[in-house]
């Protein structure tokens, strides 16, 4: 009988030891097993050839029994880390770009199989150098250092960042050769085989520099995705008022119907485009329209005719509502009117109240009617109307005058963490733990549109001035710009280095800020989908943000107990942009700080910004320490620096001043129609 050749008698002989594999793990003998795997292992290194040992891999995939005991993965990344380090210099960092995700899916997959206290020592001993090179996997690795259990792991969001999708790496094809000559090198080494081929993606990819609109970081960065977004086309104008006002004189327009048609029929020849003013040709979803007079519109054009220009030379007075005694109710948001006359915020204990200061109450209102924490409110454009958004799930439409509530809109299954009215009311969108948000009008109780994209919580939302888009922040680190006319995704911002908690619109609709536990603030040109300016100064999470009436300024609210001014128009070298923002990175070095004092003019009194002080009663309340003001709370100026501060400042630095609080974080800021700039927080949060 013919034996055959060498190879078919070594296929013979892999397929004998997988049998015996087989038995053994059947019967129990694991000690057997093992030595049997590693004399093997031992066998193959020294006398098989290349196709030999791929055979052999396909035996050590039974054997995940021993292979996927929880010191291996710490064992198996230490020799990738070693051979990444030994690496040619021309390769050194593509290949340590892969480090991080095997690293975060070893530490997983040793929590799975119960090994807690070994998976912490782990992350603990290889994360140091992760932490210390990038803030964004330094927010990841905090995250993940809470994981101690199966139950945990299962509910904790970076966990499932990283399991439910894969993470884009990019290698040039030789460097992904050497990685894959080095992977198949050792059977043993198919834990870390598997984690790339199932929760990585390779992009065979030259790395792109910072200024291309492709971040090239490694990541959960849709590449492909934000490819074929860049190429979509974003009407970023605003809407002409004869969108949204309904004529008076009847006769008027049935005078000028003839020469109205023709223009109309000149109009329908061209697709909607934004005009050489900033206008947009035609609004792009339906929109009620309002009589001249209608509340919130009368004396539209006399509230302007006051309103300061803001820039460098005229910076913007501040008054800044301070919450009392709020400990016992925690209050978690707040919401103001556009001329600052009603506040109104959500508390733990699902109650929401309004204060109306035009009135004179100090005790507020009380609106019941959530079962669970109100996260987030929102006044519409008329003050007439306020929106609520709670941990029940449930968005709830309030009437102010009436002091109760008309709706409870029902559709996320989860917490609800953002509330945003359209510009011109009549829509409003609610972002939730459930990953979505959802566009809705008053007209209906169900959802006119689901956007499903982000990866995990949307924390943020905002209306574009046109009301054709909204903007959306997540925890997945990236911020989303929807069409609502369809409902899909027009462009995706990131990722950043953190959670996005605070968007804004520039008021020309070209510029979209963002920012959160990033810190730093962010602003993207919306129609060439690229970042234009990146705000460095604020020292904790950024909460809410604000542009001025004109654009020229914008305002940003945060945990630091601070309020931030900042230019919005020009870069360090005097370049000018449409609207708002300049292509710089700036910090705040050498920036003047003003905290009550000012060598400008101040129109209310200078009192400090956290002079103690309530109103009677168990609820919070606002303090009462500006008596010269109609809505009581603690005022101070925003002024000019002084003029040797003044001498001292960088030209081309973008923060304009810096307003500090004692001990009251600043949860919102807004500006009122002639740009007086109003803030809220609560003292001692």
């Amino acid at each position: 009988m013919n034996p055959g050749t060498p190879k078919d008698a070594r296929e013979r002989a892999v397929l004998v030891q997988q049998v015996v594999i087989e038995y053994l793990r059947k019967r129990g003998y694991r000690s057997t097993e093992r030595e049997l795997l590693a004399e093997i292992s031992k066998e193959a290194d020294a006398s098989y050839d290349d196709e030999s040992r791929n055979a052999m891999m396909i035996i050590n995939r039974s054997m995940r029994g021993y292979d996927e005991q929880p010191m291996m993965y710490e064992e198996m990344y230490r020799e990738l880390r070693d051979w990444a380090d030994g690496s040619l210099d021309l390769y050194k960092g593509e290949l340590h770009s892969v480090l991080y995700p095997h690293m975060v899916h070893c530490f997983l997959e040793m929590v799975k199989r119960g090994a807690s206290a070994d998976a912490q020592r782990f992350l603990k001993k290889y994360g140091k150098e992760f932490m210390a090179n990038s803030e964004k996997r330094a927010e990841e690795l905090r995250g993940l250092m809470g994981v101690t259990s199966t139950q945990i792991l299962q509910e904790n969001e970076t966990a499932k960042l990283f399991l439910n999708n894969r993470y884009e790496l990019f290698l040039s094809s030789y460097a992904l050769e050497l990685l894959l000559a080095f992977l198949t090198d050792n059977p043993r080494r198919y834990l870390l085989l598997r984690i790339l081929n199932h929760n990585c993606r390779i992009l065979d990819h030259t790395i792109p520099t910072a200024g291309n609109l492709l971040d090239g970081a490694s990541g959960f960065f849709a590449t492909e995705e934000q490819k074929a977004l860049a190429s979509k086309e974003v009407l970023w104008g605003t809407l002409k008022e004869k969108e949204y006002i309904k004529a008076d004189d009847t006769d008027d327009k049935d005078a000028t119907d003839n020469k109205g048609k023709e223009e109309e029929e000149e109009e329908e020849k061209k697709p909607p485009h934004v005009e050489a003013d900033g206008s947009l040709s035609e609004a792009l979803v339906p929109i009620p329209k309002y009589r001249v007079g209608a509340t919130g519109l009368e004396n539209l054009t006399a509230n302007t005719k006051g309103r300061v220009a803001l820039s460098r030379s005229s910076l913007p007075s501040c008054l800044f509502y301070t919450f009392a005694n709020t400990r016992g109710c925690a209050m978690n948001c707040v919401t103001m009117s556009a001329d600052a006359s009603l506040v109104a915020a959500g508390f733990q204990e699902s109650s929401v109240r309004v204060w109306d200061y035009k009135s004179g109450q100090q005790n507020g209102t009380k609106l019941v009617g959530h079962s669970g924490p109100v996260f987030a409110v929102d006044m519409s454009f008329c003050s007439q109307f306020l929106l609520s958004g709670s941990e029940d799930g449930t968005a709830r439409l309030w009437s102010i005058p009436l002091k109760s509530d008309l709706v409870a809109f029902r559709g996320h299954n989860h917490p609800i963490w953002s509330v945003a009215w359209g510009p011109y009311g009549h829509y409003f969108v609610t972002g939730s733990h459930d990953s979505t948000a959802r566009i809705w009008s008053t007209e209906r109780i169900s959802p006119l549109r689901i956007l499903s994209g982000h990866l995990s919580d949307v924390e943020a939302t905002v209306w574009h001035p046109n009301c054709t888009y909204v903007a959306t922040g997540s925890t997945d680190l990236t911020s989303r710009l929807w069409d609502l006319r369809v409902g899909d995704c027009v462009r995706v911002f990131g990722t950043h280095s953190g959670p996005l908690q605070a968007l804004a619109f520039s008021p020309n609709g070209r510029y979209l800020a963002m920012s959160g536990n990033t810190r730093d603030i962010h602003v993207w040109d919306i129609a060439e989908g690229r970042q234009v300016q990146r705000l460095k100064g604020h020292e904790a999470s950024v909460w809410h943000l604000a542009y001025s009436c004109e654009g020229s300024v914008l305002a940003s609210a945060s945990a630091d107990n601070t309020v931030r001014v900042w230019d919005a128009t020009t870069s360090g070298g005097g370049k000018k942009l449409l609207g708002g923002a300049s292509p710089v990175t700036a910090t705040a070095n050498g920036t003047p700080e003003t905290s009550g004092k000012a060598d400008g003019p101040a129109k209310t009194s200078t009192t400090p910004m956290d002079t103690a002080g309530s109103t009677t009663g168990s609820a919070a309340a606002p303090a009462a320490s500006a008596p010269t003001s109609a809505a009581a709370g603690a005022a101070f100026p925003g002024g000019q620096p002084s003029t040797s501060a003044r001498q001292s400042q960088k030209a081309e630095s973008p923060l304009l001043c810096t307003l500090r609080t004692k001990r009251t974080p600043a949860f919102y800021v807004r500006f009122t129609r002639k740009n007086l700039m109003v803030a809220a927080g609560a003292y001692g949060c």
